[in-house]
């Protein structure tokens, strides 16, 4: 009996320890099946947020016009001639309003204009609506890049770490992967990519115990709550720095 009951614990043991290693190797697979599986993901997103980039390089986000102008094109090439560069209307591809009127996307057929009128707008520094489309207000009219979700994310990122301190200020550089030049605390500067910013992000919620839920999601989605590339307009993005001058070239905006 004693010989028996002795098998059966070896048998129990051997089989213990087979069913350990099987799921040590499922545990393993699933782990390398998953960093696969983020890297496609994140190799995808960035692949699209290329091609999205590339599709945006002619366009122009306006914000400040009134709602429900009939003739859209009338007040874009007036702020073309107030930015140094009168264009024509064939100059013009489309413009429309976007985001429930609060702003107006205009795409133009040319990248070298819509270059010249952002670097002229950023030396202007500002554009009345009054100068626009006659009248005595003088609220201002903004113009900003259109923003790829990637970039947008990495904007809003940067933005939550300096609120944690842990930047002083930032420079966007737009290009096809948008990166960031950080100034750090100890004034160390370093440029980072998105990934990167949202790893600093979640370590700095980790440490000061916010019961931040999941890592922060550095793509994010079009459906996410506070996700809006066109709230991000050249003064949000300019407010980076306690020091805002607004200059611009092509690729880059300054925060410095």
């Amino acid at each position: 009996m004693t010989e028996l009951f002795e098998r059966f614990c070896t048998e129990q043991r051997e089989q213990l320890h087979q069913f350990r290693s099987e799921s040590f190797r499922n545990n393993n697979t699933t782990d390398l099946n998953n960093t696969t599986f983020d890297k496609r993901l994140n190799d995808l997103e960035m692949y699209n947020n290329i091609l999205q980039s590339r599709l945006n390089r002619a366009d122009i986000i306006v914000k400040g016009l009134p709602k429900h102008i009939k003739n859209l094109r009338v007040p874009i090439l007036k702020i073309a001639s107030l930015c140094g560069l009168p264009i024509s209307h064939d100059g013009i591809q489309h413009c429309t309003y976007i985001n429930n009127g609060r702003a107006v996307l205009v795409k133009l057929n040319s990248v070298q204009h819509r270059d010249k009128i952002m670097m002229n707008y950023s030396k202007k520094q500002h554009i009345v609506l009054k100068d626009i489309i006659g009248g005595d207000i003088t609220s201002k009219v903004f113009l900003s890049d259109h923003l790829t979700r990637v970039a947008a994310n990495l904007i809003s990122i940067c933005r939550d770490l300096r609120i944690e301190n842990k930047i002083l200020k930032y420079k966007f550089i737009n290009a096809d992967t948008p990166k960031v030049r950080v100034t750090l605390p100890d004034n160390n500067v370093k440029i980072l990519c998105l990934q990167q910013c949202s790893v600093m992000l979640n370590e700095a919620l980790s440490a000061d115990n916010v019961a931040c839920g999941p890592p922060v999601n550095c793509y994010g989605t079009q459906n996410d709550i506070g996700w809006d590339p066109l709230m991000l307009s050249a003064s949000t993005v300019r407010e980076s720095s306690i020091h805002n001058s607004q200059p611009y070239s092509n690729g880059h905006m300054d925060n410095t």
